[in-house]
């Protein structure tokens, strides 16, 4: 299982394993040390990707429809 996880996180680029992690930060699931271990990030990456992280969840809370769409294909 760890070999899964560790091949699906870099797969993802450092800004999109920064957004998963400011997700999980959000829902408060987690300790953030674990979050960040987990998703292979430092605090500075979720300082530097937390503005287009923002911006991003804005435009799917905007567009829900866009979600249904993409979950259809």
């Amino acid at each position: 299982m760890a070999a899964l996880q560790a091949s699906s996180i870099t797969a993802l680029t450092r800004q999109q394993r920064a957004w998963v992690a400011l997700y999980s930060v959000a829902a408060g699931d987690k300790p953030l040390p674990q979050i960040l271990e987990e998703n292979d990030v430092t605090e500075a990456d979720l300082r530097e990707h937390e503005e287009s992280w923002r911006t991003m969840r804005a435009r799917r809370q905007q567009h829900p429809s866009r979600l249904a769409l993409a979950a259809s294909a």
